[in-house]
C-alpha cells in the first residue's frame, strides 16, 4: 500500500465496494476467526472461552455474509447488462464461461435466501416451541400446586 492514509483508504474502499469483493473480505476475516479458535482448541486440548467467542463472531459473520448478499442479484444484472465481469482483452471463450457465472450466480443467489430464510424460521419455531413448553410446564406446575393445597384444605 501506499504511504498516504488517504490512498490506502481509497484502495479498501475501492476493493470492497462491490458485493463479491466484499464477500471476500468477510469471508476471510470470519475463516480466520474460525482458524484461530481450532488453533486454541488444539493447543488447549479443549474448548476455551476465547475460543468459543472466536467461534460466536466466526458464526456471527457468516450470517452478515448471508444477509449482505441479498444484493448480489442486483450485481448479476448489472453485469448482464453492461458486462462488468469480462475484461475487454478477454478472449470469446472466457466471455462465455464468465457469462456462465453471472447466470449460475443469478440462480445460486435467490436460493441461497430461501435456505437462510428456512433456518432462521426453523431457529424461530424452535424458539417459539421452547417458549410454549415452558409456559405449559409453568401452568401445569400451577394446576399442580393449586391441587395440592386444596387437597390440604
Amino acid at each position: 500500500m501506499s504511504g498516504r492514509p488517504d490512498d490506502t483508504l481509497v484502495k479498501i474502499v475501492g476493493y470492497t465496494s462491490s458485493t463479491i469483493k466484499a464477500d471476500k473480505v468477510s469471508k476471510s476475516i470470519g475463516y480466520g476467526f474460525a482458524f484461530l479458535a481450532r488453533v486454541i482448541e488444539l493447543y488447549a486440548k479443549k474448548s476455551t472461552r476465547h475460543s468459543q467467542g472466536l467461534s460466536a463472531v466466526a458464526g456471527q459473520i457468516a450470517y452478515a455474509r448471508y444477509v449482505t448478499r441479498f444484493t448480489g442479484v442486483f450485481e448479476c444484472l448489472e453485469a448482464l447488462k453492461n458486462g462488468s465481469w469480462v475484461g475487454t482483452d478477454d478472449n470469446d471463450h472466457l466471455k462465455r464461461v464468465v457469462t456462465l457465472q453471472v447466470y449460475s450466480m443469478l440462480l445460486y443467489y435467490p436460493l441461497e435466501h430461501a435456505s437462510f430464510v428456512g433456518f432462521v424460521l426453523n431457529l424461530l419455531a424452535e424458539q417459539e416451541r421452547q417458549l410454549v413448553a415452558k409456559m405449559s410446564l409453568t401452568s401445569e406446575r400451577e394446576r399442580t400446586a393449586k391441587l395440592a393445597s386444596l387437597k390440604h384444605k
